[in-house]
């Protein structure tokens, strides 16, 4: 798999419900806290959590920055083309259990799908066919310690799953091409959480995993034009990752493949705030060469209901225009936000134009009577658009604004 540019810097307090576990019973109701000694899933693979199983409010992660790819044009090189001839794929999936028991998760029926949607006639296997899909994962169960607050001890709870194995695709007169698998699954590695429910092993999120590794054998073997299908799936949690998978191949040094403009303009008004949400970090990792995106990232500032969505909507028009004048507007109209993150990040927006923010002084003035905690910058920033120097006092900026007038 190619990496996914994630990362954490601070510890954050958030809520897991218990109805993300499905259908799966908890074993007991006492709430458990971290202690951070997870057998970690591969940050590489991590995926964030869905917005929608989460109770607290919880700050946007911010991948760390990534190198730009080349702009010399290289055609992909993960795998030769599959000859246009080939118009039937026999499909084989094999699924067990490293260290649990369990029912496999539905993946062939995602593979046989996606397959189906890209063009290709899904056989069982050992039908006549142009070419053989076998695809064989092991499933393995991961587990975090947690302490019972207010006692004593921990205990393991098995919140992550980890799936490997390989895949190979046998075409008539050519050797099989095969290719290693490996994904994971889990919570936020060093992030303090407090669930409801202790999963067994037997209960950890194995689907999740084994979706992504089936992800991963298609782009690989078929190639990383099915990721385009993929981003249209009926599952949102496939088209985030297809995003992510774009993103990594537009993003690696090695080859040079963009990224489809309308998959992220269409990612961006997706009916799943968790996609929308992908596609503006991956926007805001694109930088300069996402302003195609601007003017829709705008619109979702303005409009999206989710405060992470339009959390990362500022974000990436800061790393795609960062300091243009041309941010004025949607910097004031986020300003107005009704969730303090968005329109903090506003503010600092405003402030980093410069004299260019200058007609917008009573604005900035009315957040900061609303925002008393944060009158310590208020001298700074203003001071950086005037070039005068009132210290901390409302008052004196605002006697200041109006002589000016």
């Amino acid at each position: 798999m190619k990496s996914k540019f994630f990362g954490l810097s601070t510890l954050v307090l958030i809520f897991l419900l218990a109805a993300a576990c499905g259908p799966r019973q908890p074993e007991t109701l006492t709430p458990f806290r971290m202690t951070l000694t997870y057998q970690a899933a591969n940050p590489e693979s991590y995926a964030p959590p869905q917005p929608e199983d989460i109770l607290a409010t919880m700050q946007a992660y911010t991948p760390p920055p990534t190198k730009i790819p080349t702009q010399t044009p290289l055609p992909p090189t993960l795998t030769p083309a599959i000859p246009s001839s080939v118009k039937s794929i026999c499909l084989n999936i094999e699924q067990s259990f490293g260290e649990a028991e369990g029912k496999p998760p539905p993946v062939f029926e995602l593979a046989a799908r996606i397959l189906g949607e890209y063009g290709y006639s899904v056989l069982e296997p050992y039908q006549v066919c142009d070419a053989s899909l076998d695809v064989n994962l092991i499933l393995w169960p991961l587990g975090e310690q947690y302490q019972v607050l207010g006692g004593s001890g921990s205990r393991t709870c098995y919140t992550g799953s980890k799936a490997t194995g390989t895949a190979s695709l046998t075409l008539a007169g050519r050797d099989p091409q095969t290719v290693e698998l490996a994904s994971s699954y889990g919570p936020i590695t060093g992030m303090m959480v407090i669930i409801s429910t202790c999963p067994s092993p037997s209960q950890a999120p194995f689907e999740e995993s084994a979706k992504r590794a089936v992800l991963q054998a298609l782009s690989d073997l078929i190639g990383p034009q099915i990721l385009v299908t993929a981003a249209m799936d009926e599952d949102g949690y496939i088209r985030s990752w297809a995003i992510w998978e774009m993103y990594s191949l537009y993003a690696n040094d090695e080859i040079y493949y963009p990224i489809p403009e309308q998959v992220l303009l269409d990612a961006l008004k997706d009916p799943s705030s968790h996609v929308r949400s992908t596609a503006t970090t991956v926007l805001m990792q694109m930088e300069e060469d996402a302003d195609f995106a601007f003017d829709t990232l705008v619109s979702v500032l303005q409009e999206d209901p989710e405060v992470e969505v339009r959390s990362g909507a500022i974000l990436a028009l800061d790393r795609i225009r960062r300091d243009d004048p041309s941010l004025l507007q949607p910097y004031l109209t986020a300003l107005q936000d009704v969730d303090e993150k968005v329109s903090s990040r506003a503010l600092s927006g405003l402030c980093r134009l410069g004299a260019t923010s200058l007609d917008a002084l009573p604005q900035m003035l009315e957040y900061y009577e609303a925002h008393p905690s944060e009158v310590f910058f208020i001298n700074q920033c203003l001071s950086g658009i005037t070039g005068e120097n009132l210290g901390n006092d409302l008052a004196a900026w605002r006697a200041w604004w109006e002589q000016r007038k």
